[in-house]
């Protein structure tokens, strides 16, 4: 065998050597390559020196007795960080027995017979195989770091578990580590809170939520969980990539503060500030939803206008913000009186329009009468007695925006004009 160059052991100096015995032949290999290198043949001594050394590779002789080998080897079991064992096996060791009286995994076997330059090529191949888990090691531990100083909640699933959370998740949900999580048995699902405005699960997994949240637009990958830290809601938009068809990397960004700021500018853009009900954009906007919705399923829909009687009396006789203080009160009243599936709006002044769902004129007449009624009930123990009086329209299928409006507020002139608080309807109008 042609003489092994001395570079090819460089990476004995990146290596920490145990050797548990008191052969000379072997500490000489041993030291020469390994500058990292610790023995004895005391087995007093071996499990103090192992745990403040706590070597990567471990060479154990086995013309030490069996019994201070397995009983060493016990005592070390129980420490982390645990080296690689490799065993030098002499030709009188019954090597069968004491393999299986192991309580350690041995990672590799040297004969004592061999050659030198075998046995370091051996140490060599096995230094080099610990460098490479080293390196990947700190790698896996810089790769922690970065994740762990994100302040997304990031987690790693595979199937209906979590494999891997950061610290800022873990912080999250008030545990030490993701076994504690995993303890609970529950997933991700368990924990989005069932609101129309974000995505919860449908099916209860994580395997399908996966396919549930990919399938909507990105706008709308938003889910709302309670800190079980702090026990308030916060609002995560979310981002999802498979690694394959078991596993997926989960990335929770926090957008609590745009999503209140959202949700303040849609109050201030949709809703009238006065009486904290739809304004008027906001109610063309849906009507024209509702109009092609109608037309196309062939459901019914009607539409209401109201208007508070001698409105612009009130407010000269008592002033301006018993005036407001009326088309609050009036708003309240609607509000109400509706279905939850019905939407009423200040149509401008004095004005409220009522969008009532699945719902012809014959009942629409009725809704109005219902509302005039409450409105003047409402009013009758404090001066003045308020009133109401109301259009009603049916939609027809050739109707417009501007028609179907049209016809609603030709029949409130109507009642106007007939003595008001009162309710007409569009008909041959």
């Amino acid at each position: 065998m042609s003489e092994i160059p001395e570079n090819a052991f460089l990476v004995r100096e990146n290596v920490k050597v145990m050797f548990l015995g008191d052969s000379e032949r072997f500490i000489g290999i041993l030291k020469k390559f390994f500058e990292n290198f610790s023995f004895t043949s005391d087995m007093r001594e071996a499990y103090r020196i192992y745990r403040e050394f706590r070597p990567d590779i471990l060479v154990v002789d086995t013309e030490i007795k069996d019994i201070f080998i397995l009983s060493f080897l016990e005592k070390i079991e129980d420490l982390k960080d645990k080296s690689k064992v490799v065993l030098i096996l002499r030709e009188k060791s019954d090597y069968k027995r004491l393999l299986k009286d192991m309580v350690v995994e041995i990672n590799g076997i040297i004969f004592d017979t061999l050659q030198d330059k075998r046995i370091l090529c051996f140490l060599n191949r096995f230094a080099k195989s610990v460098i490479d888990f080293k390196k990947s090691r700190e790698k896996e531990i810089l790769a922690r770091k970065i994740v762990d100083s994100q302040e997304d909640l990031i987690v790693i699933t595979e199937k209906n578990e979590i494999r891997f959370a950061n610290k800022a998740f873990l912080e999250f949900f008030d545990v030490n580590d993701i076994e504690e999580f995993n303890e609970l048995n529950r997933n991700l699902c368990d924990y989005f809170v069932r609101d129309k405005n974000y995505f919860s699960c449908k099916e209860g997994s994580q395997e399908k939520m996966v396919k549930e949240i990919l399938k909507l637009p990105q706008e709308r990958r938003v889910v709302s969980m309670i800190s079980l830290k702090y026990f308030e809601p916060r609002a995560f938009m979310v981002k999802i990539n498979e690694m394959d068809e078991n596993q997926a990397v989960f990335i929770f960004t926090d957008i609590t503060r745009i999503s209140l700021k959202s949700k303040e500018f849609e109050q201030k853009a949709s809703y009238d500030e006065l009486t904290d009900i739809y304004n008027r954009a906001k109610f063309n906007e849906i009507l024209e939803y509702e109009m092609n919705r109608a037309k196309r399923y062939g459901n019914s829909l009607s539409l209401v206008i109201a208007d508070i009687d001698n409105f612009k009396r009130i407010n000269d006789t008592y002033g301006h913000l018993f005036g407001d203080e009326v088309l609050k009160k009036t708003a309240k009243i609607f509000k109400k009186a509706i279905r939850a599936t019905d939407t009423v709006a200040r149509w401008g002044g004095e004005e409220f329009v009522v969008l009532l769902n699945n719902c012809n004129l014959e009942n629409a007449k009725k809704v109005a009468e219902h509302l005039r009624e409450k409105v003047e009930e409402g009013f009758k123990k404090s001066p003045p007695n308020v009133t109401c009086s109301f259009g009603v329209s049916e939609l027809k299928e050739y109707d417009t925006k501007e028609t179907f409006l049209s016809d609603a507020d030709k029949a409130l002139y109507k009642a106007k004009k007939n003595g008001k608080n009162r309710v007409e309807i569009a008909v041959g109008i």
